[in-house]
């Protein structure tokens, strides 16, 4: 169920944005308890005592906590079939809307800022959802340049363990590398000791084939997708192997529906739109269930 739009301020991210521009609009699906199984009020009885059920990870609290972080200017309703399908597999999916503009734009030193106030706040600031949400199992969720903000984020924030990149785009002509733009291709690929000591998050990262300009070639996916692997290489301790595939779909294929402006822009696959969603759908909740759950559901198995 999908709980009302609240209007969070990031106090702690205050020097680096000031007043309305620290505000983010959010809106919260969390799982509803599905109805009473009958075979569960009877379980059948082995040597072993009850028959655990496979399906328990999904439906008791806590659930593991997603946030979807949008491209830019687009609006985080843009990502509903996605966040409502991850939902149905027993997640807390946020989806946010920063307060920015054309002419007002936060650079993205600033938005990965916000994006790990959000899950604080999350995680220990509101009541529902802290009640019933695992601060320790994060999964970010990041389309475009809320991709390479998702990855940003994922390099220093322990609670981050899973990453699902959907067409991401780094730097380009139109976000130089500078002040309050860093190249997260360079930060998962650099040597920083900063870094957090559990290593780079499971990570899936999904490309469009049809970016053109709107994911340039030098820093789309495929670059994203080396850096993971590079990250991996260099982690000395134990992580996932990165994963991924390509569509032949657009930038804005991904999106419920696109704009005639972002239709106009950017190329558009010749993969169905519905497709497309379905699959990047489920790819998400394949790789956090792997990431999270596999091991429950090894145990409910056995």
């Amino acid at each position: 169920r999908e709980l009302p739009t609240v209007k969070h301020v990031g106090a702690s991210v205050y020097p680096l944005c000031t007043g309305i521009s620290c505000q983010v609009s959010v809106k919260a699906l969390v799982p509803f308890p599905p109805p009473v199984n009958p075979d569960e009020l009877f379980p059948k009885k082995n040597g072993s005592g009850s028959r655990p059920s496979g399906q328990s990870a999904m439906t008791k609290a806590p659930f593991p906590l997603a946030i979807v972080t949008p491209g830019f200017l687009v609006g985080s309703e843009s990502y509903d079939f996605i966040a409502r399908r991850l939902c149905s597999f027993g997640y807390i999916v946020l989806r946010y809307d920063k307060s920015e503009s054309l002419n007002e734009t936060l650079d993205d030193v600033v938005s990965a800022s916000l994006l790990e106030d959000l899950i604080t706040w999350a995680s220990y600031g509101n009541g529902t959802l802290s009640n019933i949400a695992n601060s320790e199992e994060v999964l970010l969720i990041g389309h475009s340049r809320g991709g390479k903000i998702s990855a940003l984020e994922s390099l220093f924030d322990e609670r981050v363990k899973c990453l699902a990149l959907v067409d991401p785009v780094d730097n380009t002509q139109y976000a130089p590398l500078g002040p309050g733009f860093p190249s997260a291709v360079m930060g998962m690929e650099s040597d920083d000791k900063e870094k957090k000591k559990s290593g780079p998050p499971a990570t899936l990262v999904i490309g469009g084939l049809k970016g053109g300009e709107c994911a340039p070639v030098g820093s789309n996916y495929a670059n994203f997708f080396k850096a993971a692997q590079v990250a991996k290489k260099k982690h000395k301790g134990k992580s996932e192997e990165p994963w991924g595939y390509t569509l032949d779909c657009g930038h804005f294929d991904f999106l419920d529906e696109k704009s005639f402006i972002q239709s106009s822009v950017c190329d558009v696959g010749n993969l169905d739109d519905k497709v497309t969603k379905e699959i990047t759908a489920a790819a998400i909740a394949f790789h956090a269930d792997q990431t999270f759950r596999n091991n429950s559901f090894k145990n409910s198995n056995d």
